[in-house]
C-alpha cells in the first residue's frame, strides 16, 4: 500500500506545472526531509550510526540524507528510518511538506 501511494505522489510530481504557481515537487523536499530527520534523531539522542544500525541501513545514507545530498532515497529505507524515529512514512511526508511550505 505504501508504494502505491508513494508512487502516486511520484507522478503527480512529474506532471506538475514548473512555473512558481505549482505545488511543491517531490525533489524540492529533499532538504527539508533531511532537517526533519536530523532534528528528530537528535530529539532522541542517536547518533547517525545508531539510527542507522536502528533503521538497517547505512551511516553514510543518514549523513547524505540529513545533509541533503541524498536524491534517491528508497522508499522502503525512508519508511525504516520514519518508523525509528516514531513515526509512519505518510507522517513524516507530511511534515516535511508542512515543513517546506512554512519557510517558502
Amino acid at each position: 500500500m505504501t508504494h502505491g501511494i508513494c508512487r502516486n505522489i511520484h507522478q503527480r510530481d512529474t506532471s506538475m506545472k514548473s512555473d512558481s504557481t505549482a505545488p511543491l515537487r517531490l525533489r524540492q523536499l529533499h532538504p527539508y526531509l533531511g532537517k526533519l530527520i536530523k532534528k528528530l534523531r537528535l530529539k532522541y539522542k542517536l547518533s547517525q550510526q545508531e539510527l542507522a544500525d536502528k533503521s538497517e541501513v547505512s551511516r553514510s545514507t543518514i549523513s547524505r540524507l540529513e545533509s541533503g545530498r541524498h536524491r534517491n532515497i528508497g522508499m522502503e529505507h525512508l519508511e525504516r528510518i520514519a518508523n525509528q524515529l516514531g513515526m509512519s512514512l505518510m507522517t513524516c511526508i507530511a511534515m516535511t511538506v508542512q515543513m517546506a511550505q512554512s519557510m517558502m
